[in-house]
């Protein structure tokens, strides 16, 4: 049997020889499908050919030519040349359309009481082009509550997915596959009559059984009360914010003005209280200046606001027993709330209790396979009899002796065993939202387009007033620079009426 395979760049056949690798790869395994493609260059024949941003479509078949079966669509993302007089070649790689997914974030934002799909559809209709939907499937998980600062449109995707325990990716079509873990199958099996070479790995390294999920932190109110002694020092349970001082009644008296506690303090400062945030003490002030605030045998309240983190930690008594206690902390600003913290404690304990089985398949008689979907391994040498495995990757390795040897495609099954990529991805997450910590949903964001050619603003209605300024103006006196009512529209000395110039709606 032979493989027949063939490449279109930018809408033309690579007619001249050449060797390439496919890696076709589901969301799961922190990376997208990708290519590199080995063309000669005679004499520079191909210099002025395929250029940056080309659609390139890789086409393979099994005893079929010319072949059919699209079994990758990308960009053209990287082009170099080596070699030397009548050895040029030219070196092409890049990535499938799900690169669209890397090359944008999600802007600051916040999903409620949603199904992760319908998350998924509403982010991609935002912030991609050309990527559609069809086949981005509800899941019955219910995502309480999910923010999104800044994160990168792929990782925002792949954490739907993993709250889900569903899987995606971007077929040949440019549509994103979302949907769930073992929802389809090949139809193949795999066993000694089509597989030329088999590895199968177990490693105790992906197990996790006691899981720490920390978000961000909010502020909660709290009053503590005391009876005013001698020293007026009071000592509270947590560190102070907002913090008000009053004294107890059927009509409290409040306490102020407060100040901190060494910085705005001094002689004659007439501040009532200090607060001392690191030692979580209340100070009331005294002296003749301060008026001696001292409230002995009074009940002082004081009202403030106390920093709690989300936090939730679960375990799987079952693993811990078999394997030991095996940690992992995951520390997520964006989980705003303890349902969604939740939610995520309970799907790393299911996945990682049990240690990580990947397989490698060499598989001969076959063209083309869709990682995603499911098939059935059948190797009882190494304790694998007649298992359903998810397909995690496909590489396809196409040569002329590779295609004339049907020797083409190796797949990966079950479960990835976290490598260097994955470390690497996760500490560029980390980074990531360290950056975006202090981005809120409700910031106001000016935006600035470069682009050639006309723009227009496109509003519902619109009016345009202006008003003149006097002489007598001056910027922030108490009278003359005084900005009027809405409905008076005047602003500095005070000029009658203002000038409507232009009023109405679209334009």
């Amino acid at each position: 049997m032979t493989i027949y395979s063939k490449i279109t760049i930018g809408g033309s056949e690579v007619e001249d020889n050449y060797d390439y690798n496919v890696n076709k790869s589901i969301g799961e395994n922190n990376q997208s499908s990708n290519f590199d493609i080995n063309i000669e260059n005679f004499a520079g024949r191909n210099k002025n050919n395929y250029v940056i941003g080309d659609e390139v479509i890789i086409y393979a078949d099994l005893n079929i030519t010319p072949p059919i079966t699209k079994i990758f669509a990308g960009i053209l993302e990287d082009k170099k040349f080596r070699g030397r007089e009548n050895d040029e070649k030219m070196d092409l790689s890049g990535r499938d359309y799900s690169a669209r997914l890397m090359d944008r974030t999600v802007e600051p934002e916040v999903y409620t009481n949603l199904p992760a799909g319908s998350i998924v559809k509403d982010i991609i209709d935002k912030y991609t082009n050309n990527i559609t939907t069809t086949n981005v499937q509800d899941s019955p998980m219910i995502i309480d509550r999910i923010t999104f600062n800044q994160t990168p449109l792929f990782d925002a995707v792949k954490k739907m997915a993993d709250l889900s325990n569903y899987t995606f990716y971007v077929d040949e079509n440019k549509d994103l596959h979302f949907e769930p873990k073992a929802g389809s199958s090949s139809g193949y099996t795999f066993d000694n009559t089509n597989l030329k070479e088999v590895e199968f790995k177990d490693q105790r390294d992906g197990i996790y059984n006691q899981v720490w999920v920390y978000g961000d932190r909010y502020l909660d109110g709290f009053k503590e009360t005391f009876t005013g002694v001698a020293g007026s020092i009071y000592t509270l349970l947590y560190n102070p914010h907002n913090t008000s001082v009053q004294m107890s009644g059927t009509i409290p008296i409040v306490i102020q003005p407060g100040g901190i506690y060494n910085i705005t303090y001094g002689v004659g400062s007439m501040i009532r209280y200090l607060v001392n945030f690191d030692d979580k003490q209340i100070i009331l002030t005294s002296g003749t200046s301060q008026g001696n605030n001292l409230y002995i045998g009074s009940k002082i309240d004081v009202i403030y606001n106390r920093s709690l983190p989300i936090v939730k930690v679960g375990d799987n008594e079952v693993s811990k027993a078999k394997y030991g206690t095996r940690i992992k902390v995951i520390q997520d600003k964006d989980i705003k709330d303890p349902a969604t913290a939740e939610q995520i404690l309970t799907r790393e304990l299911e996945k990682s209790g049990e240690p990580v089985k990947e397989g490698k398949l060499s598989i001969k008689g076959l063209a083309n396979i869709i990682p995603g979907q499911t098939c059935i391994v059948n190797v009882p040498n190494h304790g694998v009899n007649n298992q359903t495995y998810d397909i995690l990757e496909a590489n396809y390795n196409f040569s002329k002796e590779n295609n004339l040897n049907d020797d083409i495609l190796s797949i990966k099954v079950n479960k990835k065993i976290p490598d260097i990529t994955d470390t690497m991805k996760d500490i560029y997450l980390q980074l990531k939202k360290l950056q975006s910590a202090d981005i809120s949903t409700s910031d106001f964001i000016t935006r600035y387009q470069y682009t050639a050619g006309s723009e227009g603003i496109r509003q519902s209605g619109l009016k345009v007033w202006t008003q003149n300024i006097g002489s007598s103006f001056i910027l922030n006196h108490p009278v003359n620079s005084l900005l009027g009512s809405y409905t008076s529209h005047s602003l500095g000395s005070w000029y009658p009426g203002s000038i409507l110039n232009w009023s109405g709606g679209y334009f």
